[in-house]
C-alpha cells in the first residue's frame, strides 16, 4: 500500500465519539451530530487567520486586567466560511432533530442577507458574552451560531493563551472571550479549570478546594464538573444542564480538541485505559 493509499487517521476527538458510540448505543444520534459538526469546522479551520490583536505578552496583560481580552473587532472573518458553516450546522441539527423547523427557515433568511448576517454574529458574540442580553432575533439560534464561530474564537484563544498567564484570573467568567463557563475538569493532580462554553479556553478556578463549582459564585450556576482520571466519577451541574439532553453528555464525555488540527487536549482529559468517566446530572 501506497503512502496516498494509507487510510487517514481520524482526529483523537472523533475517535472518542466512536467509541462513545459503541460504548452507549443510546447516544448514537447525539455522537453522530457531534462528529458531523466537528468535521464541518475542520474543513475551515486551517484557514482561519489569527486575530487582529497585538499578541505581545505585556500587551494581552494590560487586556486583561480590564476583562475579557478578546472584543468582536478583533476577529478576522470570512463571512463566506461562516455562511457556509451556519447553513450546514442549521441543516445537520435538524437532522438530528436538535433545532425546530422554524429556526432552521430563520437561519435561511439571515443567510440569504449579507449585510445582516454579520450584525447577527456581532449580536450573539456580545449576547452570550459580557452583556448577556440576546436580541430576540438571536433567541433560539445561539448553538448554530456557536458552532459556526467555534473555528473562528478557538483560532483566536489559542493565540492567546500561548503568550498571557492567566493564574490571577478569578472572575466567573472566560478571560479570552468573556463566555461563560461549561464544563469544570479536576485533575489528578487536583487543579481544577474551568472550559468556555464559546472559544474553549481553560483557565485555573479560584479559590482552591474541592467544592461544586457552582459553589463558587452565580456566574458559574451552569458550570458542570468532571474529575478528569476517575472511572467512577461523575458530574455535578444545575438543573438548567439537562437542557442539552444527549448532546451535552456527548460533550462532556469527549475530549475537545482545535486549531490548525492539533489535539491541544490534554491527557488529563481522559481517564485511565479503560475508564472513562460517566455524567451524572443532580437536581
Amino acid at each position: 500500500m501506497t503512502e496516498a493509499q494509507q487510510p487517514k487517521t481520524e482526529p483523537r476527538e472523533i475517535v472518542e465519539l466512536r467509541r462513545l458510540k459503541e460504548q452507549q448505543p443510546d447516544l448514537a444520534s447525539a455522537v453522530d451530530l457531534q462528529i458531523e459538526l466537528l468535521q464541518l469546522q475542520r474543513r475551515v479551520q486551517t484557514r482561519v487567520p489569527l486575530p487582529a490583536i497585538n499578541l505581545e505578552a505585556a500587551h494581552l496583560t494590560t487586556l486583561l486586567t480590564g476583562g475579557p481580552i478578546l472584543q468582536f473587532e478583533n476577529l478576522k472573518i470570512d463571512w463566506s466560511d461562516v455562511r457556509f458553516l451556519v447553513r450546514a450546522a442549521a441543516a445537520a441539527m435538524r437532522t438530528h432533530e436538535a433545532l425546530d423547523a422554524a429556526d432552521l427557515r430563520k437561519i435561511d433568511v439571515i443567510t440569504r442577507d449579507a449585510e445582516r448576517l454579520p450584525s447577527i454574529i456581532r449580536a450573539w458574540f456580545e449576547g452570550t458574552g459580557q452583556s448577556r442580553e440576546l436580541p430576540p432575533e438571536v433567541e433560539g439560534l445561539e448553538t448554530v451560531l456557536l458552532q459556526a464561530m467555534r473555528p473562528i474564537l478557538t483560532r483566536a484563544a489559542d493565540a492567546i493563551l500561548a503568550r498571557v498567564d492567566l493564574t490571577d484570573w478569578t472572575r466567573g467568567y472566560c478571560p479570552v472571550c468573556g463566555g461563560e463557563p461549561d464544563l469544570a475538569v479536576i485533575t489528578p493532580a487536583a487543579e481544577r479549570l474551568l472550559i468556555c462554553s464559546r472559544c474553549l479556553a481553560r483557565w485555573p478556578l479560584s479559590p482552591p478546594g474541592l467544592r461544586c463549582v457552582r459553589a463558587i459564585s452565580e456566574g458559574l450556576r451552569r458550570a458542570q464538573c468532571v474529575q478528569a482520571g476517575h472511572a467512577g466519577g461523575g458530574l455535578g451541574g444545575d438543573a438548567a444542564a439537562r437542557r442539552g439532553g444527549d448532546a451535552a453528555r456527548v460533550q462532556i464525555e469527549t475530549p475537545s480538541a482545535h486549531a490548525d488540527g492539533v489535539d491541544s487536549t490534554s491527557d488529563r482529559w481522559l481517564p485511565p485505559s479503560g475508564g472513562r468517566s460517566t455524567p451524572y446530572f443532580d437536581s
